[in-house]
């Protein structure tokens, strides 16, 4: 199993990814006339580019595009989506300051076919247990082992 340790998860947190409207679209299946609509609308915003190239997202721009998709394909209007997914952009510090200060590591399994474990560390009340997050052929579950 390869393991991915904490320092690697600290240093992905600070990454500047970037994102083309074309990987956007790409990522996301929004075309990139939806994407241009959104923006003039304000439900999402590019990076300020005043070299007057194409237009770029960051992750977190990315990350509404998907949610807003989503909630269209659920069935909302596009107002409704936007507002839904702008609501979810307030729980993303929250897990994300859970996960960087509680997950130890990540082991993936050898044939890196997206499965593996995820090291959450002892149980505050139960320090001789570990809490591990699996994820195995396409399910994931919790199992806590005795140290």
């Amino acid at each position: 199993m390869a393991e991915l340790k904490v320092e690697f998860l600290d240093r992905f947190n600070h990454l500047n990814l970037i994102f083309g409207i074309g990987q956007v679209s790409k990522i996301t299946g929004v075309s990139p006339r939806k994407l241009r609509y959104w923006e003039q609308q304000g439900y999402i915003a590019s990076i300020d580019n005043s070299q007057g190239g194409t237009r770029q997202f960051d992750l977190k721009n990315l990350m509404t595009v998907m949610g807003i998709a989503q909630f269209i394909d659920a069935g909302y209007t596009l107002q409704a989506a936007v507002k839904r997914a702008h609501a979810l952009e307030a729980v993303m510090p929250l897990l994300k300051r859970f996960l960087s200060q509680n997950i130890q590591s990540i082991e993936l399994d050898d044939d890196h076919q997206g499965t593996g474990r995820i090291d959450f560390g002892v149980i505050d009340s139960h320090p001789h247990q570990h809490l591990y997050g699996e994820v195995r052929d396409d399910q994931t579950r919790f199992v806590i082992e005795e140290d």
